[in-house]
């Protein structure tokens, strides 16, 4: 199951994409790219067990601050 999210962080708005259970591994997209380059990443580790959190760096999608 994905759910989106945000989280406030000082003056940023952070958007989140988590998938799956278990111990957490966060994801943190890089150089301007979103989320969706960890799509087939995040589903495969959800898979095996694991929760991912991808997050978005500020000014990309529906991050901001």
């Amino acid at each position: 199951m994905e759910q989106h999210r945000t989280i406030e962080v000082g003056d940023a708005t952070l958007e989140c994409t988590l998938r799956g259970s278990g111990a957490p591994i966060v994801l943190l997209a890089n150089a301007g790219c979103s989320v969706g380059y960890f799509d087939h990443l995040a589903r495969a580790l959800a898979t095996a067990g694991f929760q991912t959190i991808s997050i978005n760096m500020r000014g990309v999608g529906g991050s901001l601050g």
